[in-house]
C-alpha cells in the first residue's frame, strides 16, 4: 500500500517513533486522522529547520524507507533518545512533522496542508523546538539561560554580570542558530499552548526561556561584552516574537484594546525572516492572523509567483483598512535585479523588520501596542495629510498598478548629502558605540542664557526646527516636539556658524551632512561648511532630546532635509532625487515622494515624507472643499 494516499480536506497524517537505542534505524508507524476529531490521539508536533537537501538518510515508515534530510534524522534520533525522559514528551504519544507528514512531491496536497499549519500548531498537546545538535556553546546557553530564568530577585544580575567571555560567546552562537530567524518557526513558536525547547538533550520550557530572555535583555543592555548579543538577529526576533504572542493572548482573550491583527502588521513589524519560497513570508505567518479566512489568500505552489501573492496581500489590506499607508513600507525592502516587483508593494523576503523607523508606524492602532514603551494614550494628533479622504478604488485593476487619486505639491529642488556618504556610515558606527556620562544629566540646553541672547540674532527658516524631528519627540512618534526644540535648534545652529569645536561627534556630522541645505542662503556657507569638515567633534559629549532625535530621524529613518520647488522645508527618505514629484494620495495620512517612469505616463513611489505645512490636512479646506485631484498610477 503506498505510504501517501489522498487525504480528505481537513485530515492529516501522524506518526509514532519507535523506542530504540540512538544508533538504530529509526522506525516509524504512520496513521490518518481528522484534525477536528474528537476521538484523533493527541500529538506533539516538531518545529526545525529543513536545513541543506544533503546528505540524505533513510528511515522507516510503515516499511517503506523514507529519505529525510540531516537535520530531521538528527531530531528524529534526538526524540527517540528524549521520549519518556522528559515528562511532556511521552514516548507513547504521536508526532506531526512537516517533510513527512505532508506529501511533498504533490502540490495539490500542500497547500491546504500548509493553509491548516496553523491549526495543527495550535491543536498540539506539545510543540518541541529542536535547535540542533548540543555543542559545547548549546551546554553553556541552555545551562546559563536555564540559570537566569530561575533566579529569585535580587540575584537576578549575578548571572548576567558574572558571565565569562566564553558564556557570552555561547549565547551569541545559540542565537545565531538558523531556527530563530526562519519564518515558518515564528507561528510554530506563538500559536501552541506549550512548547519546548530541545538543544540535544537540553529541554527548557517556553516561559522559562522568555523568563530568562527578558532579564538577559534588561540587564545586559549596559555591559559592553553583550554588544554582540543584542546585535543578532535572533536574539531580536525573539523579542519581537513574544511581543506578538502576548499582543494575540490578549486578543484572544478579549483583554487587549483591539480585536484583530491584520496580516499585514505583522509581516511590518516582524517580518524579514529567512524562507526557501519566497512566497512562504507571507503563508508562513496566515495562521497568527484570527481573520485569516477572510483574507482571500489560500497557501498555493503553482507558476504564478511569489510577487502575485505580495500584490494581492496589499491590495486586499488597503481595501480592508480604507488607507494607503501600508505602501509607505515598500521602501523597506530592496528588489534583487532579477525581481520585478511594483515600487508601491512591500518585497517580504528582503524586508527590514524595523517598522518604528517609518512615519507609517503611527497609523496602526495595534502597532501602538506592540511598542517598546507601551503608552496608554497617543499624546499627540495624528499625522492626516489626505485629511481623511479614502483611496481610490478604480473600477478595474491594473495587474502590477495601483490607481490613486493625488494632489500635486510640487518637486524637490534641493536635497542634503547623498546617504552612502562616509559621514553617515560614521555616524551610525558612533551611535552604536558611544553612550551618556551615567552622571550627565538631559538637560536643555537653552538654560545657557549668555549663548541664547547671541543665538537669537541668527534665525533660521520658520518650523526648521519642527522639520527635522519630524515634528516628533520620540522615536515611536508619540508626542509632538515641544516648543524648547525652537531654542535649542537656534543655539545648535548659532554654535555651528560660531564654533562647532564643543558639539558631539554625531551632531557635527549631522550638521556637515545637511549644511548644502541648511546654510544655502548664508552668506559665509563656504567657510560653515569648511569648519564643519575640519571638526572632529566630541565623542563622550552629552546630547540633548533634540540631537537625540535629529540623529534617530536621520541614521534609524533614514531621512534627510529636502527643499521643495515652492521652497517648503521636508524630510525625504534616502532613495529621493532633485526633480521628484511631492504629493499627497487620497487614503495616504502621509506626503510621498514618486518619479516619472521613462514613458512620462506611471510613477514610480519613492516612499513617504514630511513637508511643513501640509502633515494635519491643511491642503484641504473644509470651506472650499476638496481640490481638483489628479489620477496617478503607481507601477
Amino acid at each position: 500500500m503506498a505510504l501517501y494516499t489522498y487525504l480528505e480536506p481537513r485530515w492529516l497524517r501522524l506518526i509514532k517513533v519507535h523506542a530504540g537505542e540512538y544508533d538504530d534505524t529509526v522506525i516509524c508507524d504512520m496513521i490518518t486522522c481528522c484534525l477536528d476529531s474528537t476521538s484523533r490521539p493527541k500529538y506533539l508536533a516538531l518545529s526545525y529547520t529543513w536545513g541543506s537537501e544533503l546528505p540524505i538518510f533513510e528511515v522507516l515508515i510503515n516499511g517503506e524507507r523514507v529519505p529525510v534530510r540531516s537535520n530531521l534524522f538528527d531530531a528524529l534520533r534526538q526524540i527517540r533518545a528524549v521520549q519518556g525522559q522528559h515528562q511532556a514528551i511521552s514516548s507513547e504519544g504521536y508526532w506531526w512533522i512537516d517533510s513527512i507528514c505532508i506529501d511533498q512531491e504533490e502540490n495539490a496536497e500542500k497547500g491546504p496542508q500548509v493553509a491548516m499549519m496553523g491549526d495543527i500548531f495550535e491543536k498540539s498537546a506539545l510543540t518541541v523546538v529542536y535547535l540542533g545538535e548540543i555543542g559545547s556553546d548549546g551546554h553553556l546557553a541552555m545551562n546559563m539561560l536555564r540559570k537566569i530564568a530561575i533566579a529569585q530577585s535580587p540575584e537576578v544580575r549575578g548571572p548576567i554580570r558574572k558571565a565569562t567571555k566564553h558564556q557570552v560567546d555561547a549565547l551569541v552562537i545559540f542565537f545565531q542558530r538558523p531556527w530563530w530567524v526562519r519564518a515558518w518557526t515564528a507561528q510554530e513558536y506563538i500559536l501552541p499552548d506549550a512548547l519546548y525547547l530541545l538543544c540535544g538533550d537540553q529541554a527548557l520550557g517556553r516561559q522559562d526561556f522568555q523568563r530568562a530572555h527578558s532579564r538577559l535583555e534588561y540587564h545586559s543592555r549596559r555591559l559592553p561584552k553583550y554588544k554582540p548579543l543584542h546585535r543578532s538577529k535572533g536574539f531580536f526576533m525573539v523579542r519581537k516574537r513574544k511581543k506578538i504572542l502576548d499582543i494575540r493572548y490578549d486578543i484572544l482573550h478579549g483583554k487587549g484594546r483591539y480585536s484583530d491583527i491584520s496580516l499585514c502588521d505583522f509581516l511590518v513589524y516582524a517580518g524579514g525572516s529567512d524562507a526557501t519560497l519566497e512566497q512562504d513570508c507571507v503563508f508562513s505567518a496566515l495562521g497568527l492572523v484570527p481573520n485569516r479566512n477572510n483574507l482571500g489568500l489560500k497557501p498555493h505552489y503553482d507558476d504564478k509567483g511569489c510577487v502575485v501573492i505580495f500584490e494581492q496581500l496589499i491590495r486586499s489590506q488597503i481595501i480592508s483598512s480604507s488607507c494607503l499607508d501600508i505602501i509607505c513600507f515598500a521602501d523597506a525592502s530592496p528588489r534583487p535585479e532579477s525581481v520585478r516587483c511594483p515600487s508601491w508593494v512591500p518585497y517580504w523576503p528582503t524586508h527590514k523588520a524595523q517598522a518604528s523607523d517609518h512615519l507609517a508606524w503611527q497609523s496602526s492602532p495595534v502597532f501602538s501596542s506592540w511598542r517598546e514603551t507601551a503608552q496608554d494614550a497617543i499624546h499627540h494628533p495624528y499625522f492626516k495629510a489626505s485629511a481623511g479622504l479614502p483611496p481610490a478604488v478604480p473600477g478595474g485593476i491594473r495587474p502590477g498598478a495601483l490607481s490613486c487619486q493625488c494632489l500635486m505639491v510640487g518637486r524637490i529642488k534641493a536635497l542634503a548629502g547623498s546617504f552612502v556618504a562616509a559621514e553617515r556610515s560614521e555616524a551610525v558606527k558612533l551611535s552604536q558605540t558611544t553612550s551618556k556620562p551615567e552622571n550627565v544629566h538631559n538637560a536643555s540646553i537653552s538654560t545657557n542664557e549668555g549663548w541664547l541672547q547671541k543665538a537669537r540674532q541668527y534665525r533660521p527658516l520658520e518650523n526648521l526646527w519642527k522639520t527635522v524631528v519630524l515634528d516628533r519627540k520620540d522615536s515611536y512618534l508619540d508626542r509632538v516636539a515641544p516648543r524648547d526644540y525652537a531654542n535649542d535648534f537656534k543655539w545648535l545652529c548659532f554654535r555651528v556658524i560660531e564654533d562647532p569645536t564643543m558639539l558631539n561627534t554625531t551632531t557635527v556630522l549631522w550638521f556637515r551632512h545637511h549644511a548644502s541645505v541648511l546654510f544655502e542662503s548664508h552668506p559665509d556657507r563656504v567657510a560653515i561648511s569648511n569648519r564643519l569638515n575640519r571638526t572632529p567633534g566630541l565623542n563622550c559629549g552629552n546630547t540633548t532630546d533634540l540631537e537625540n532625535q535629529m540623529h534617530n530621524v536621520w541614521i534609524n529613518m533614514r531621512k534627510r532635509l529636502l527643499v521643495s520647488d515652492h521652497n517648503v522645508l521636508g524630510m525625504a527618505t534616502e532613495g529621493a532625487m532633485v526633480g521628484d514629484v511631492i504629493g499627497v494620495l487620497a487614503g495616504c495620512n502621509f506626503p510621498v515622494t514618486m518619479r516619472e517612469t521613462a514613458d512620462g505616463l506611471d510613477y514610480q513611489l519613492i516612499g513617504e515624507c514630511y513637508l511643513d505645512g501640509i502633515m494635519y490636512g491643511e491642503m484641504f479646506d473644509p470651506v472650499r472643499g476638496i481640490p481638483p485631484m489628479e489620477t496617478f498610477y503607481l507601477v
